[in-house]
């Protein structure tokens, strides 16, 4: 004798589809995007970046599992930790593959408690003027 199943279960099912629907949406549109795109972890080690940061600033899947303050310029590296750990704006300099750095401006957000989102573009040469200097 078979018997349906379960309206919860049915219903369990239609969400699973849904939600993993959604998450596909979710990756195209960060491995799309045309800003820079990063997940790091606490310790600063990127876990997943999107495909312009191989167009802007020439790095690829090698930058996985690296810290991504050792692409930040030196003399910016204590105010990129000050300001990622606060989740304020960050303008600092990035360095290219080609061993040149390029001004990047960053936004923080807390994807969840043990990893950062970093949404980046490139900045124009008008940032700020607390940044002129360094920009």
């Amino acid at each position: 004798m078979l018997t349906s199943p379960a309206p919860g279960l049915v219903r369990l099912r239609e969400l699973c589809v849904v939600l993993e629907r959604e998450e596909r949406a979710l990756q195209t549109a960060f491995l799309k995007s045309p800003d820079l795109m990063t997940v790091i972890d606490q310790e600063g080690f990127v876990v997943q970046l999107n495909y312009s940061w191989q167009k802007l600033l020439g790095w690829g899947p090698e930058l996985c599992h690296t810290k991504l303050i050792d692409l930040v310029h030196e003399d910016d590296q204590a105010e990129f930790q000050c300001e990622l750990d606060s989740n304020s704006p960050i303008i600092c300099r990035i360095r290219h593959k080609d061993g040149d750095y390029r001004c990047v401006e960053f936004t923080v957000n807390c994807r969840y408690e043990d990893r950062y989102n970093l949404v980046g573009h490139l900045a124009s040469q008008n940032v700020n003027t607390n940044h002129k200097n360094r920009c």
